[in-house]
């Protein structure tokens, strides 16, 4: 139901705002968090990861669609003496995502007397790994999406190019 990548591309717009030393070094979606190695990781990095979306009918017409999503931030504490720089640097990156997403709503530009988003929420984080060089947190969101019946059927053949973040992850 959401094109993910999109959310992707904002996320690189809005970090190119930033200044150059607080920059992800890579912004990226799930495939390419699957094929990530030791040998081609380039911290800071993030990666937005969809989790799952569930359909549950709310009327005759109308259905809402439940979709969760993760965003996954590592970066690199081998050059801190103790880590808390590290902790500093997770915080300032999770802050630019959380300022870009929570209580954002989906626009759907063509579809929006088919379909409507309720603001996107953070539903919780947590480290998901911590070693020698690296932290890994996981952050996750989850936003509601009240459509109709024809939105949903036609979903598979809604151009999701011209699905927008409202206010989107461009302003910062």
């Amino acid at each position: 139901m959401i094109d993910y990548q999109k959310i992707v591309e904002m996320a690189r717009e809005r970090d190119q705002k930033r200044a150059k030393k607080d920059r992800f070094r890579r912004i990226d979606g799930s495939a390419e968090l699957a094929r990530l190695t030791s040998d081609n990781i380039a911290l800071p990095s993030c990666f937005i990861a969809p989790d799952q979306e569930n359909v549950t009918q709310s009327g005759n017409d109308s259905v809402i669609i439940n979709c969760q999503f993760s965003v996954i931030i590592g970066v690199n504490h081998a050059h801190y003496r103790h880590g808390f720089g590290a902790e500093a640097e997770l915080n300032r990156h999770r802050s630019m995502i959380f300022d870009g997403l929570f209580s954002k709503t989906i626009d759907f530009d063509d579809f929006d007397d088919q379909a409507q988003s309720r603001p996107i929420n953070w539903t919780g984080g947590q480290r998901l790994e911590f070693d020698q060089h690296n932290l890994w947190w996981r952050d996750a969101y989850q936003v509601e999406i009240c459509a109709d019946r024809e939105f949903l059927a036609e979903s598979s053949l809604v151009d999701f190019d011209s699905i927008n973040l409202k206010p989107s992850l461009q302003q910062v």
